[in-house]
Order: C-alpha cells, then structure tokens, then sequence
C-alpha cells in the first residue's frame, strides 16, 4: 500500500469511528438524520423502512444483501 492508499484508508477509519461515536452518543436514527442533511452530498441514505427480526445477524444479512452494490 503506498502512502495516498494509506491516508485514504485513515479518513475511512476516522469518519467510521466517528459515526460510531456519534451512534452511541445520540442513537442511530439521530445519526441516520445528520448524515441526510449534513453529509448528503457524500452519502445517500434512503428512507427508512422498519423491519421486524428475531435474528439481528440474519435481518443484517438481508439488509446488506439487498442494498449494498459490490
């Protein structure tokens, strides 16, 4: 990895921790609203649908398969 993959790789790891953060400090939904109306032109974070699961694993199985691109 040269030093631009390894700076990019930080920002990454900062902005993570940071939402992390911003998770545990204010609740997911509260962050899910920021990142709409501050981070919108980086992000896009669809409207929300609530879904019901016994199993949290399998619901975010279900979550990343349908809406994460690779």
């Amino acid at each position: 990895m040269d030093q631009t993959d390894d700076a990019i790789l930080s920002i990454w790891e900062y902005l993570a921790a940071d939402i992390e953060r911003k998770a545990i400090e204010f609740g997911g939904a509260e962050v899910l609203d920021w990142l709409g109306t501050t981070a919108s032109h980086v992000f896009q974070v669809p409207e929300r649908v609530r879904i019901e699961a016994v199993d949290l694993s399998e619901a975010l199985e279900y979550l990343d398969a349908e809406h994460v691109e690779r």
